[in-house]
């Protein structure tokens, strides 16, 4: 059997991918991050009800985004400017 990563190479990769998952960040925060980049929350449906937690409170990236995909979203374009050559 070929591998590809040694052992220990998987589990540093697991645990840090497991404490990932668990962090937790305002919404603000998260829409911070990279990959949220360009989006506005115009109407946080999502954290609406009686179950949804302050907007100031902190929370796991896959609660933000399952909260993230109940509310009302913008996806603003960013252009980048091209010279010509």
């Amino acid at each position: 059997m070929i591998e590809f990563f040694p052992d220990d190479f998987a589990e540093k990769a697991l645990r840090k991918y497991v404490i990932l998952r668990k962090e937790k960040r305002t919404p603000e925060e998260w829409l911070q991050a990279e990959k949220y980049k360009g989006l506005v929350i115009m109407d946080p449906d999502g954290w609406r009800g009686k179950d949804a937690p302050a907007w100031d409170e902190p929370i796991t990236e896959d609660e933000f985004n399952h909260r993230l995909c109940m509310s009302t979203v913008l996806q603003a374009r960013v252009y980048e400017q091209r010279t010509k050559s």
